[in-house]
């Protein structure tokens, strides 16, 4: 199973264990209520989403990480479009991370 198939699998488990925010507006919920994790952004997101969640990320500490997959396949991936993903849990934060970063090297 490619690397990348399996960081999916892991963001679906996520998702089903509600550790999954999807969207700006739950993002910066998430962050400014001290629970975000981690935050994933897709290569297609706009600058002016990128600069704002960075912003608010950064105030907190809390890691962010671009990501190749595009807004159409988290769609396909969890019905919902967004360039914005956002883990709620430490565990499921460290993990994809760790797949993300081996990933891209």
């Amino acid at each position: 199973m490619p690397l990348q198939e399996k960081c999916r699998n892991l963001l679906t488990i996520c998702r089903k264990a509600g550790k999954l925010e999807a969207g700006f507006a739950r993002a910066k919920d998430a962050i400014e209520g001290g629970y975000a994790a981690c935050v994933l952004l897709t290569a297609d997101l706009s600058d002016k989403s990128r600069k704002e969640v960075l912003y608010y990320a950064q105030r907190k500490q809390i890691p962010v990480v671009q990501t190749d997959w595009e807004m159409t396949e988290v769609r396909l991936l969890f019905g919902q479009r967004s360039g914005i993903l956002t883990i709620c849990e430490k565990g499921f934060a460290r993990r994809i991370q760790e797949m993300l970063l081996a990933e891209q090297a």
